[in-house]
Protein backbone atom coordinates (compact mmCIF):
# COMPACT_ATOMS: atom_id res chain seq x y z
CA UNK A 1 0.00 0.00 0.00
CA UNK A 2 1.23 3.48 -0.84
CA UNK A 3 0.60 6.16 1.75
CA UNK A 4 1.46 9.84 2.01
CA UNK A 5 4.18 11.07 4.32
CA UNK A 6 4.75 14.67 5.30
CA UNK A 7 8.47 15.19 5.78
CA UNK A 8 9.03 18.54 7.42
CA UNK A 9 12.46 20.09 7.03
CA UNK A 10 12.19 23.43 8.77
CA UNK A 11 14.38 26.46 9.18
CA UNK A 12 12.66 27.33 12.46
CA UNK A 13 10.60 25.44 14.99
CA UNK A 14 7.23 26.38 16.49
CA UNK A 15 9.09 27.81 19.46
CA UNK A 16 11.29 29.96 17.21
CA UNK A 17 14.50 27.95 17.63
CA UNK A 18 16.76 27.28 14.68
CA UNK A 19 17.43 23.83 13.22
CA UNK A 20 20.07 22.33 11.00
CA UNK A 21 17.64 21.64 8.15
CA UNK A 22 17.44 23.44 4.79
CA UNK A 23 16.20 27.03 4.80
CA UNK A 24 14.56 27.12 1.37
CA UNK A 25 11.51 24.91 1.83
CA UNK A 26 7.92 26.04 1.29
CA UNK A 27 5.70 26.87 4.27
CA UNK A 28 3.67 23.95 5.60
CA UNK A 29 0.54 26.11 5.58
CA UNK A 30 -0.47 29.75 6.07
CA UNK A 31 0.05 30.76 9.67
CA UNK A 32 2.43 27.91 10.47
CA UNK A 33 6.11 28.29 11.33
CA UNK A 34 6.88 24.87 9.85
CA UNK A 35 8.18 24.27 6.34
CA UNK A 36 8.51 21.01 4.44
CA UNK A 37 7.45 18.63 1.69
CA UNK A 38 5.18 15.59 1.48
CA UNK A 39 6.44 12.23 0.22
CA UNK A 40 4.78 8.80 -0.16
CA UNK A 41 5.50 5.89 2.19
CA UNK A 42 4.82 2.18 1.83
CA UNK A 43 2.91 0.53 4.68
CA UNK A 44 3.18 -3.24 4.98
CA UNK A 45 0.41 -5.10 3.16
CA UNK A 46 -2.31 -5.98 3.88
CA UNK A 47 -2.79 -3.12 6.39
CA UNK A 48 -5.98 -1.32 5.39
CA UNK A 49 -6.59 1.35 8.04
CA UNK A 50 -4.94 2.71 11.18
CA UNK A 51 -6.84 4.00 14.21
CA UNK A 52 -4.16 4.92 16.78
CA UNK A 53 -0.46 5.78 16.99
CA UNK A 54 2.06 6.29 19.78
CA UNK A 55 5.64 7.53 19.42
CA UNK A 56 8.23 6.76 22.08
CA UNK A 57 10.78 9.05 20.43
CA UNK A 58 11.22 11.09 17.26
CA UNK A 59 12.18 7.90 15.43
CA UNK A 60 10.35 5.01 17.15
CA UNK A 61 6.54 4.71 16.84
CA UNK A 62 3.82 2.08 16.78
CA UNK A 63 0.42 2.22 15.07
CA UNK A 64 -2.54 -0.14 15.30
CA UNK A 65 -5.48 -0.79 13.02
CA UNK A 66 -6.79 -3.49 10.72
CA UNK A 67 -5.78 -5.52 7.70
CA UNK A 68 -7.92 -6.16 4.65
CA UNK A 69 -9.39 -9.63 4.82
CA UNK A 70 -8.08 -11.91 2.05
CA UNK A 71 -10.67 -13.09 -0.46
CA UNK A 72 -13.46 -11.17 1.22
CA UNK A 73 -12.66 -12.65 4.62
CA UNK A 74 -12.87 -10.81 7.91
CA UNK A 75 -10.43 -8.04 8.75
CA UNK A 76 -7.76 -8.78 11.33
CA UNK A 77 -5.92 -6.66 13.89
CA UNK A 78 -2.68 -5.03 12.78
CA UNK A 79 0.36 -3.57 14.56
CA UNK A 80 3.10 -1.78 12.63
CA UNK A 81 6.24 -0.01 13.79
CA UNK A 82 8.84 2.42 12.49
CA UNK A 83 12.42 3.05 13.62
CA UNK A 84 13.10 5.99 11.32
CA UNK A 85 10.36 8.45 12.26
CA UNK A 86 7.78 7.12 9.83
CA UNK A 87 9.77 6.80 6.61
CA UNK A 88 9.42 2.99 6.62
CA UNK A 89 7.15 0.63 8.55
CA UNK A 90 7.25 -3.04 9.53
CA UNK A 91 4.34 -5.29 10.49
CA UNK A 92 4.50 -7.16 13.79
CA UNK A 93 2.74 -10.35 14.85
CA UNK A 94 -0.54 -9.88 16.73
CA UNK A 95 -1.73 -12.72 19.01
CA UNK A 96 -4.47 -14.70 17.28
CA UNK A 97 -6.84 -14.17 20.21
CA UNK A 98 -7.09 -10.46 19.35
CA UNK A 99 -9.91 -9.51 16.98
CA UNK A 100 -9.43 -5.73 16.69
CA UNK A 101 -7.25 -2.97 18.11
CA UNK A 102 -8.36 0.58 18.82
CA UNK A 103 -5.58 2.11 20.94
CA UNK A 104 -1.85 1.98 21.62
CA UNK A 105 0.44 3.71 24.13
CA UNK A 106 4.19 3.41 24.68
CA UNK A 107 6.19 4.07 27.83
CA UNK A 108 9.57 3.89 26.11
CA UNK A 109 11.28 2.56 22.97
CA UNK A 110 10.72 -1.06 24.05
CA UNK A 111 7.49 -1.05 26.06
CA UNK A 112 4.00 -0.57 24.58
CA UNK A 113 0.41 -1.58 25.31
CA UNK A 114 -2.26 -2.07 22.62
CA UNK A 115 -5.96 -2.43 23.44
CA UNK A 116 -9.11 -3.56 21.67
CA UNK A 117 -11.45 -6.52 21.54
CA UNK A 118 -10.93 -10.27 21.52
CA UNK A 119 -11.67 -12.32 18.45
CA UNK A 120 -14.40 -14.45 20.03
CA UNK A 121 -17.95 -13.44 18.95
CA UNK A 122 -20.71 -12.66 19.60
CA UNK A 123 -20.66 -10.94 23.01
CA UNK A 124 -17.04 -9.82 22.81
CA UNK A 125 -14.42 -9.38 25.46
CA UNK A 126 -11.73 -6.79 26.02
CA UNK A 127 -8.22 -7.44 24.75
CA UNK A 128 -4.89 -6.02 25.99
CA UNK A 129 -1.50 -7.00 24.56
CA UNK A 130 1.88 -5.79 25.80
CA UNK A 131 5.45 -5.82 24.52
CA UNK A 132 8.64 -5.10 26.46
CA UNK A 133 11.03 -6.01 23.63
CA UNK A 134 10.11 -3.44 21.03
CA UNK A 135 7.36 -5.57 19.50
CA UNK A 136 9.38 -8.70 18.80
CA UNK A 137 6.72 -10.41 20.89
CA UNK A 138 3.28 -9.19 21.94
CA UNK A 139 1.77 -11.03 24.90
CA UNK A 140 -1.93 -11.17 25.77
CA UNK A 141 -2.74 -9.94 29.26
CA UNK A 142 -5.71 -10.92 31.46
CA UNK A 143 -8.50 -8.35 31.28
CA UNK A 144 -11.23 -7.87 33.90
CA UNK A 145 -14.14 -10.08 32.85
CA UNK A 146 -16.58 -7.17 32.88
CA UNK A 147 -14.76 -5.48 29.99
CA UNK A 148 -16.52 -6.09 26.67
CA UNK A 149 -14.01 -3.93 24.79
CA UNK A 150 -11.06 -1.72 25.69
CA UNK A 151 -11.28 1.46 23.64
CA UNK A 152 -8.35 3.71 24.62
CA UNK A 153 -5.12 3.64 26.62
CA UNK A 154 -2.41 6.01 27.84
CA UNK A 155 0.89 5.17 29.56
CA UNK A 156 3.37 7.14 31.65
CA UNK A 157 7.16 6.79 31.26
CA UNK A 158 7.11 4.84 34.56
CA UNK A 159 5.06 2.09 32.88
CA UNK A 160 1.77 2.85 34.64
CA UNK A 161 -1.12 2.70 32.14
CA UNK A 162 -4.76 3.78 32.25
CA UNK A 163 -7.35 2.41 29.82
CA UNK A 164 -11.04 2.91 29.09
CA UNK A 165 -13.29 -0.17 28.94
CA UNK A 166 -16.86 -0.68 27.80
CA UNK A 167 -18.93 -2.80 30.17
CA UNK A 168 -22.54 -3.95 30.27
CA UNK A 169 -23.35 -1.11 32.68
CA UNK A 170 -21.36 1.70 31.04
CA UNK A 171 -17.72 2.74 30.81
CA UNK A 172 -15.01 2.23 33.40
CA UNK A 173 -11.30 2.94 33.82
CA UNK A 174 -8.74 0.17 34.07
CA UNK A 175 -5.29 0.64 35.60
CA UNK A 176 -2.03 -1.33 35.51
CA UNK A 177 0.86 -0.02 37.61
CA UNK A 178 3.61 -1.58 35.45
CA UNK A 179 4.06 -3.77 32.34
CA UNK A 180 2.47 -7.18 32.92
CA UNK A 181 1.08 -6.05 36.27
CA UNK A 182 -2.53 -7.08 36.76
CA UNK A 183 -5.11 -4.80 35.16
CA UNK A 184 -7.69 -3.77 37.74
CA UNK A 185 -10.93 -1.85 37.59
CA UNK A 186 -10.34 1.69 38.87
CA UNK A 187 -13.67 3.51 38.73
CA UNK A 188 -16.71 4.00 36.48
CA UNK A 189 -17.38 7.07 34.38
CA UNK A 190 -20.62 8.93 35.18
CA UNK A 191 -23.82 7.11 34.16
CA UNK A 192 -24.72 7.42 30.49
CA UNK A 193 -21.21 8.16 29.23
CA UNK A 194 -20.12 5.87 26.39
CA UNK A 195 -17.57 5.68 23.56
CA UNK A 196 -14.58 6.81 25.61
CA UNK A 197 -12.24 7.02 22.63
CA UNK A 198 -9.39 8.96 24.24
CA UNK A 199 -7.68 9.23 27.61
CA UNK A 200 -4.59 11.14 28.75
CA UNK A 201 -2.81 11.24 32.12
CA UNK A 202 -0.03 13.65 33.10
CA UNK A 203 0.90 11.72 36.28
CA UNK A 204 -0.41 8.95 38.54
CA UNK A 205 -3.29 11.11 39.80
CA UNK A 206 -4.58 13.43 37.06
CA UNK A 207 -6.31 12.07 33.97
CA UNK A 208 -8.81 13.29 31.35
CA UNK A 209 -11.03 11.33 28.96
CA UNK A 210 -13.53 12.07 26.20
CA UNK A 211 -16.88 10.38 25.74
CA UNK A 212 -20.47 10.82 24.62
CA UNK A 213 -23.75 11.19 26.47
CA UNK A 214 -27.18 10.59 24.89
CA UNK A 215 -29.33 13.63 24.18
CA UNK A 216 -32.34 13.31 21.88
CA UNK A 217 -33.13 10.07 20.09
CA UNK A 218 -30.18 9.03 17.94
CA UNK A 219 -28.11 12.03 18.98
CA UNK A 220 -25.20 12.46 21.40
CA UNK A 221 -23.45 15.28 23.22
CA UNK A 222 -19.68 15.38 23.63
CA UNK A 223 -18.42 14.95 27.19
CA UNK A 224 -15.05 15.44 28.90
CA UNK A 225 -14.30 13.64 32.17
CA UNK A 226 -11.59 14.37 34.72
CA UNK A 227 -10.05 12.36 37.54
CA UNK A 228 -7.68 13.60 40.23
CA UNK A 229 -7.31 10.28 42.08
CA UNK A 230 -5.78 8.00 39.47
CA UNK A 231 -9.04 7.03 37.80
CA UNK A 232 -10.98 5.93 40.86
CA UNK A 233 -13.46 8.81 40.58
CA UNK A 234 -14.48 10.71 37.43
CA UNK A 235 -16.23 14.07 37.18
CA UNK A 236 -17.98 15.55 34.14
CA UNK A 237 -16.23 18.79 33.19
CA UNK A 238 -18.05 21.94 32.02
CA UNK A 239 -17.03 22.04 28.34
CA UNK A 240 -18.81 24.57 26.09
CA UNK A 241 -22.07 23.48 24.49
CA UNK A 242 -22.22 22.62 20.81
CA UNK A 243 -20.03 19.52 20.56
CA UNK A 244 -21.81 16.48 19.19
CA UNK A 245 -18.87 14.09 19.49
CA UNK A 246 -15.54 14.56 21.25
CA UNK A 247 -12.85 12.08 20.24
CA UNK A 248 -9.41 13.28 21.35
CA UNK A 249 -7.71 14.85 24.38
CA UNK A 250 -4.13 15.86 25.14
CA UNK A 251 -2.85 17.61 28.28
CA UNK A 252 0.41 19.23 29.38
CA UNK A 253 1.40 20.50 32.82
CA UNK A 254 2.16 24.22 32.83
CA UNK A 255 3.00 26.74 35.51
CA UNK A 256 0.68 26.91 38.51
CA UNK A 257 -0.75 29.90 40.34
CA UNK A 258 -0.90 30.58 44.08
CA UNK A 259 1.46 27.80 45.12
CA UNK A 260 -0.33 25.18 43.08
CA UNK A 261 -3.85 25.74 44.38
CA UNK A 262 -6.73 24.80 42.03
CA UNK A 263 -8.36 27.82 40.39
CA UNK A 264 -11.59 27.44 42.36
CA UNK A 265 -12.94 25.46 45.28
CA UNK A 266 -16.38 25.17 43.73
CA UNK A 267 -17.41 22.23 41.58
CA UNK A 268 -19.06 22.88 38.22
CA UNK A 269 -20.20 20.00 36.05
CA UNK A 270 -21.93 19.79 32.69
CA UNK A 271 -25.35 18.24 32.95
CA UNK A 272 -25.82 15.17 30.74
CA UNK A 273 -28.88 13.80 29.01
CA UNK A 274 -29.99 17.06 27.42
CA UNK A 275 -29.21 18.87 24.20
CA UNK A 276 -27.77 21.36 24.25
CA UNK A 277 -25.93 20.65 27.48
CA UNK A 278 -26.35 23.01 30.40
CA UNK A 279 -24.10 23.57 33.37
CA UNK A 280 -25.02 22.96 36.98
CA UNK A 281 -23.25 23.46 40.28
CA UNK A 282 -22.54 20.33 42.29
CA UNK A 283 -22.02 20.17 46.05
CA UNK A 284 -21.37 16.43 46.22
CA UNK A 285 -18.17 15.07 47.72
CA UNK A 286 -16.30 14.48 44.45
CA UNK A 287 -12.91 15.73 43.28
CA UNK A 288 -12.95 19.39 42.24
CA UNK A 289 -12.79 19.77 38.44
CA UNK A 290 -9.64 21.44 37.25
CA UNK A 291 -5.95 21.08 37.95
CA UNK A 292 -3.91 24.25 38.31
CA UNK A 293 -1.68 25.03 35.34
CA UNK A 294 -2.69 22.04 33.21
CA UNK A 295 -3.40 22.93 29.59
CA UNK A 296 -5.57 20.53 27.60
CA UNK A 297 -6.95 20.48 24.09
CA UNK A 298 -10.05 18.45 23.25
CA UNK A 299 -11.21 17.89 19.66
CA UNK A 300 -14.34 16.61 17.95
CA UNK A 301 -17.24 17.73 15.80
CA UNK A 302 -20.55 19.55 16.13
CA UNK A 303 -22.32 16.65 14.37
CA UNK A 304 -24.59 14.98 16.99
CA UNK A 305 -25.31 11.81 14.99
CA UNK A 306 -22.74 9.18 15.89
CA UNK A 307 -20.38 8.19 13.05
CA UNK A 308 -21.80 10.87 10.72
CA UNK A 309 -18.76 13.13 10.78
CA UNK A 310 -18.50 14.98 7.45
CA UNK A 311 -21.75 16.88 8.02
CA UNK A 312 -20.57 18.89 11.04
CA UNK A 313 -17.86 21.40 11.87
CA UNK A 314 -14.61 20.75 13.67
CA UNK A 315 -14.46 21.49 17.41
CA UNK A 316 -11.40 22.50 19.45
CA UNK A 317 -11.93 23.26 23.14
CA UNK A 318 -9.00 24.30 25.33
CA UNK A 319 -8.39 24.86 29.03
CA UNK A 320 -5.44 26.31 30.96
CA UNK A 321 -6.63 25.10 34.37
CA UNK A 322 -7.15 21.38 33.86
CA UNK A 323 -10.80 21.62 32.86
CA UNK A 324 -12.34 24.05 35.36
CA UNK A 325 -13.07 26.46 32.49
CA UNK A 326 -12.89 26.00 28.72
CA UNK A 327 -12.61 28.11 25.57
CA UNK A 328 -13.86 27.11 22.12
CA UNK A 329 -11.21 27.91 19.52
CA UNK A 330 -11.93 28.83 15.88
CA UNK A 331 -11.53 26.06 13.30
CA UNK A 332 -11.19 26.34 9.50
CA UNK A 333 -14.57 26.08 7.74
CA UNK A 334 -13.27 23.23 5.59
CA UNK A 335 -12.80 20.96 8.64
CA UNK A 336 -15.83 18.81 9.49
CA UNK A 337 -14.45 16.75 12.37
CA UNK A 338 -11.27 16.28 14.36
CA UNK A 339 -10.50 12.83 15.75
CA UNK A 340 -7.12 13.16 17.42
CA UNK A 341 -4.85 15.74 19.04
CA UNK A 342 -1.34 15.69 20.49
CA UNK A 343 0.30 18.51 22.47
CA UNK A 344 3.98 17.82 23.15
CA UNK A 345 4.62 21.20 24.80
CA UNK A 346 2.80 24.27 26.10
CA UNK A 347 1.19 26.12 23.21
CA UNK A 348 2.16 23.44 20.68
CA UNK A 349 -0.53 21.05 19.41
CA UNK A 350 -1.40 19.14 16.25
CA UNK A 351 -5.00 18.02 15.55
CA UNK A 352 -6.12 15.69 12.76
CA UNK A 353 -9.44 14.79 11.19
CA UNK A 354 -11.54 15.08 8.06
CA UNK A 355 -12.86 17.82 5.82
CA UNK A 356 -16.47 18.65 4.92
CA UNK A 357 -18.19 16.48 2.34
CA UNK A 358 -17.99 19.17 -0.35
CA UNK A 359 -14.17 19.24 -0.18
CA UNK A 360 -12.48 16.53 -2.30
CA UNK A 361 -9.47 16.09 0.01
CA UNK A 362 -10.90 14.23 2.98
CA UNK A 363 -8.07 14.56 5.50
CA UNK A 364 -6.94 17.57 7.53
CA UNK A 365 -4.06 18.49 9.84
CA UNK A 366 -4.20 21.63 12.00
CA UNK A 367 -0.92 22.75 13.58
CA UNK A 368 -0.80 25.57 16.14
CA UNK A 369 1.12 28.74 15.37
CA UNK A 370 2.58 31.28 17.81
CA UNK A 371 2.87 29.58 21.24
CA UNK A 372 1.64 32.77 22.92
CA UNK A 373 -1.65 32.54 20.97
CA UNK A 374 -1.47 29.07 19.43
CA UNK A 375 -4.90 28.76 17.84
CA UNK A 376 -5.18 32.27 16.36
CA UNK A 377 -3.14 31.51 13.21
CA UNK A 378 -2.89 27.73 12.84
CA UNK A 379 -1.54 26.01 9.77
CA UNK A 380 -3.88 23.65 7.92
CA UNK A 381 -2.91 20.90 5.46
CA UNK A 382 -5.26 18.65 3.51
CA UNK A 383 -4.70 14.98 2.79
CA UNK A 384 -6.31 12.53 0.34
CA UNK A 385 -7.96 10.51 3.13
CA UNK A 386 -9.18 11.05 6.67
CA UNK A 387 -6.70 11.02 9.56
CA UNK A 388 -7.76 9.45 12.86
CA UNK A 389 -4.89 9.89 15.32
CA UNK A 390 -1.62 11.73 15.89
CA UNK A 391 1.34 11.39 18.24
CA UNK A 392 3.94 14.13 18.73
CA UNK A 393 7.04 13.80 20.91
CA UNK A 394 8.18 17.37 20.31
CA UNK A 395 7.26 20.46 18.30
CA UNK A 396 9.27 19.01 15.43
CA UNK A 397 8.30 15.34 15.27
CA UNK A 398 4.77 13.96 14.80
CA UNK A 399 3.19 10.96 13.10
CA UNK A 400 -0.49 10.92 12.07
CA UNK A 401 -2.42 7.87 10.87
CA UNK A 402 -5.80 7.19 9.34
CA UNK A 403 -7.65 5.48 6.51
CA UNK A 404 -4.80 3.82 4.63
CA UNK A 405 -2.74 6.92 5.29
CA UNK A 406 0.30 7.90 7.33
CA UNK A 407 1.50 11.48 7.63
CA UNK A 408 4.95 11.91 9.11
CA UNK A 409 5.93 15.36 10.31
CA UNK A 410 9.64 15.59 11.11
CA UNK A 411 12.12 18.42 11.31
CA UNK A 412 15.53 18.13 9.73
CA UNK A 413 18.17 17.15 12.25
CA UNK A 414 15.67 15.66 14.74
CA UNK A 415 16.90 12.54 16.47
Amino acid sequence: MLVATALLVAACSASGGSTSGPTTTAPLAPGSDWSGVFTPVDVPAPVNGLTAVSCASATVCWAVGATAGAGGGADAAAIITTNDGGATWTAQTVPSSVGSLSGVACSDRLTCVAVGQAAEPPSGAGAIVTTTDGGATWITEPVPTTALAVTAVTCLPSGRCTAMATTASGTTALVATAPFASWSTAGPLPPGVSDADSVDCIDTSNCWATGESPSTAGHVTGTVLGSTDGGATWVTLPVPTGAGQLDGVSCVQGPVDQAGQPPSSSTTAAATGAAPATTTTSTSAVPTPGVAGVRCAVVGTTEPVADDTRSGAGVIDTTDNGGATWTTEPTPPSVAALFGVSCPALGACVAVGTTVASVPAAGAVIATGDPDDPWSRPGTVRFPQSLDAVSCVSESACVAVGEALIAHLGVGGAA
